[in-house]
């Protein structure tokens, strides 16, 4: 007995002590490395061999109910504040260095890092991506039909809300409430772009909801298209390219669409001065030349809207089966072109807004009744008065909007279809 009782307690006593001494230096768990292992567990239990089944009550169901519930974990990062700090990347100091001088070097190092994957795309997000199906997988083989379909819908509910402007006014005076509300729907963009097929189905089955259909995922998708962040812009367009398939975003109008909100992410003038050409298919030119300067606006209603660019909404000969082009889209690519970093671009894109045909019918209204007040007021005043030779041609259109609006009582949904996403992300 005095033996066992002392083995049994120099094992535990030694055991302890063991850990307690080398356990106190490790590191912790590394998040990624406990997600591959949930990944890799429903891998292994939710397969399933020879014909057997799970039975409910087991360990085994137990262990995929468990597993499911990770998705509660990765849609709850959407509304907590990210626990995830970057590595610092500081220049090396010099005795005697200029500290204001150095400061200013460190902004800038951390301006030049969020252009990299671990600040572009952080650690929280990766697990998030990596929970979603990790969960999906288990609900399906857990016992209990419908489960995994009950999951992938809440799942959907919550990153479409995710993107969605808040009640208020997404342009609130309390930066933190406005600094919160971007990080979700950065987030929620994220997941959208990152499972597109669990959200939208398979590529191509949301054309209909993404032409129209759906106006909350238009106006969501609007939004991100016209974000000054360029990672929703970018998972905006592979949403919207998704929901489309491959088929219908290779034909006009939405080919020339995609093309252009690709181009205004570049900085070079000639690039963006290309992508106009394919404005035409968006929004038809004025009838009349434009004269040397560029800056004609001068539209005309005798033009049917079968000529060639005469509707953006995608119809081809009257084919009932094209897909339509909602104008939402459109006022996304002039917000990007209006807002754009280099200057000769936003004068080009400003010049190029002016010369189309506003008084055309499209759809069985004008194209100027499609403007937004928020659109107006954000994005198209602002540029007029800094491009002050275009004033009188933006006038001309403001005038154009002033009397729509008045005839049809107001001009509706400014806050949904305008500018008003600009600082999403």
């Amino acid at each position: 007995g005095g033996a066992d009782g002392g083995a049994d307690g120099g094992a535990d006593g030694g055991a302890d002590g063991g850990a307690d001494d080398s356990g106190a230096d490790d590191p912790p768990l590394d998040p990624h490395a406990a997600v591959f292992v949930a990944a890799s567990l429903a891998e292994i239990v939710s397969e399933i061999r020879n014909g057997e089944s799970i039975v409910p009550g087991s360990a085994r169901a137990a262990t995929l109910t468990t597993l499911s519930s990770l998705a509660d974990v990765a849609l709850g990062m959407m509304t907590t504040k990210t626990m995830t700090r970057r590595p610092e990347r500081r220049r090396p100091r010099f005795r005697g260095g200029d500290d204001e001088a150095d400061s200013e070097a460190d902004a800038n190092a951390d301006a030049d890092f969020a252009d990299y994957d671990e600040a572009t795309f952080p650690r929280d997000l990766l697990i998030a991506r990596a929970l979603i199906p990790c969960a999906v997988k288990a609900a399906a083989a857990a016992p209990g039909g419908g489960r995994a379909d009950a999951l992938v819908e809440r799942i959907r509910a919550s990153i479409l809300r995710a993107l969605a402007p808040t009640s208020t006014s997404e342009r609130s005076s309390d930066d933190s409430n406005t600094s919160d509300d971007d990080r979700r729907r950065w987030f929620g963009f994220y997941l959208l772009a990152s499972h597109a097929e669990l959200v939208l189905g398979p590529a191509g089955a949301a054309r209909g909801a993404v032409a129209g259909d759906d106006r909350g995922l238009v106006d969501a998708l609007a939004r991100g298209l016209r974000s000054d962040d360029g990672r929703v812009r970018k998972a905006a367009t592979l949403a919207l390219t998704h929901a489309l398939g491959a088929e219908t975003a290779c034909k006009t109008p939405w080919l020339e669409l995609i093309a252009t909100t690709h181009a205004f992410d570049d900085f070079a003038a000639h690039l963006n001065d290309a992508a106009r050409a394919h404005v035409d298919a968006l929004h038809p030119a004025s009838s009349e030349t434009p004269d040397v300067s560029g800056t004609s606006t001068i539209m005309s209603e005798d033009v049917p809207e079968d000529a060639p660019g005469g509707d953006a909404r995608g119809k081809k000969n009257g084919d009932p089966n094209e897909t339509l082009l909602p104008y939402e889209y459109v006022l996304s690519a002039w917000t990007r072109g209006l807002r754009h970093a280099n200057p000769s671009v936003r004068a080009g894109t400003l010049r190029t807004f002016c010369d189309r045909d506003w008084i055309r019918t499209r759809d069985g209204s004008r194209y100027v009744g499609e403007l937004t007040e928020s659109f107006v007021a954000e994005a198209l005043v602002p540029s007029a008065m800094e491009f002050p030779g275009l004033c009188a041609e933006v006038a001309k259109v403001c005038e154009l909007w002033t009397r729509e609006a008045g005839c049809d009582g107001g001009a509706d949904g400014g806050a949904d279809g305008g500018a008003d996403g600009g600082a999403d992300g």
